[in-house]
């Protein structure tokens, strides 16, 4: 469900979501910034943005290895 607020927060908070009912994990891989562009329908530069705030937040991190 996407709220009345800025999309990358409705993204946001859909991965949020996911991640407070189990459906992605500690330790499972976040979309790639093109990967999630692409499945949304997003500019690279907001999925970008979904991504940074989520590590901001401590709901994902970035590992280096990608």
């Amino acid at each position: 469900m996407m709220s009345s607020g800025p999309l990358f927060r409705a993204i946001m908070d859909t991965y949020k979501i996911k991640m407070e009912m189990g459906e992605l994990r500690p330790g499972d891989r976040m979309p790639s910034v093109r990967a999630l562009a692409d499945r949304h329908r997003i500019s690279h530069a907001t999925a970008t943005r979904v991504l940074r705030e989520l590590c901001r937040e401590g709901y994902a991190y970035v590992s280096g290895n990608a």
